[in-house]
């Protein structure tokens, strides 16, 4: 195994409390930096260990502003931790398209245990991305996956396109504020088409039954259609609806194959800096097949930038 990455379950494993966290924090914000354009390829080297490293889930949690996204989280983190289950949340936060800042504040919002050694918490800035999350959201969660038992992915606040958390996650939630829309609005296509679950979130607003209703009633329309779960993710005490959803994120019905994760995120990685007409397919399937994926892209980014 990598010696970095080692080094980091070993520190997390055995309580190092803020040190541990603290190396982990500085190996993520080389994630965030061009860490492809390391000439060692350290960093590439520790992903490829990371991947090939048996992990844990990866859920994502989605939705419009305001939904409760992040209330939600610090419920769903509290139950994880009650079963002994360590949890990373990477937290997705808006670019101002002004001036390029972010304010990176949701995990204001979460209501966790800052000192809990079993729980950490990375915000990301968004940048110029669309689709919900960050470029370097992939590769947190690849690395954070061999640390944790849950990582968990916020998105930015949506609307009905962003959709790249379906490529990233396990399993994806989609939170739904009570009186939100009718059941035409949840009908149309886009992000509608990707959870794997719904979440009426704050079911004690007067609106929830109608909400439920209406969701109900849109996806009869689908063959399959994804569960639907109703929840106040602000109740301290005991809540079956919540300790269900928590249970079903961490067993997905239809896990995406990581290979196939990585294969989506090398091809948008690849596009994004040379465009379609700029990459090669035999290179980009190269890349795919790789069994060291992340040095290989290294490696090819080095060749054609000479």
């Amino acid at each position: 195994m990598n010696k970095v990455l080692e080094s980091l379950r070993e520190g997390l494993k055995e309580g190092l409390g803020g040190l541990a966290k603290r190396d982990l924090a500085r190996t993520l914000s080389r994630l965030e930096s061009p860490w492809f354009d390391d000439g060692a390829g350290e960093t590439a080297a520790l992903l490829d260990a990371a991947f090939h490293t048996q992990g844990g889930t990866i859920a994502g949690i989605t939705g419009p502003p305001g939904a409760g996204k992040s209330t939600l989280i610090g419920a769903l983190v509290r139950l994880w931790r009650k079963d002994k289950k360590t949890v990373a949340v990477i937290a997705v936060d808006p670019s101002s398209k002004i001036s390029g800042g972010s304010l990176l504040g949701d995990r204001l919002r979460f209501d966790m245990d800052g000192l809990d050694e079993g729980t950490f918490v990375r915000s990301v800035a968004a940048g110029t991305r669309l689709g919900g999350v960050a470029d370097s959201t992939y590769p947190m969660a690849v690395l954070l996956q061999a640390l944790f038992d849950i990582v968990l992915i916020e998105t930015v606040g949506v609307g009905q396109s962003e959709t790249d958390i379906r490529d990233i996650a396990d399993s994806v939630a989609l939170c739904i504020q009570p009186g939100s829309g009718d059941s035409v609005q949840f009908i149309k296509a886009g992000i509608i088409e990707i959870p794997d679950m719904l979440v009426i979130t704050k079911k004690d607003m007067p609106q929830a039954r109608a909400t439920v209703a209406d969701v109900r009633s849109a996806l009869a329309l689908y063959e399959s259609p994804p569960p639907v779960f109703s929840v106040a993710a602000h109740h301290k005490e005991n809540d079956q609806d919540m300790q269900a959803l928590a249970d079903a994120l961490i067993r997905p019905l239809s896990s995406r194959p990581a290979r196939a994760k990585l294969d989506h995120w090398l091809e948008g990685f690849v596009h994004g800096l040379y465009g379609t007409r700029g990459t090669k397919a035999e290179d980009l399937q190269r890349l795919q097949a790789h069994s060291a994926p992340f040095t290989a892209l290294c490696s090819w980014l080095c060749d054609k930038s000479l």
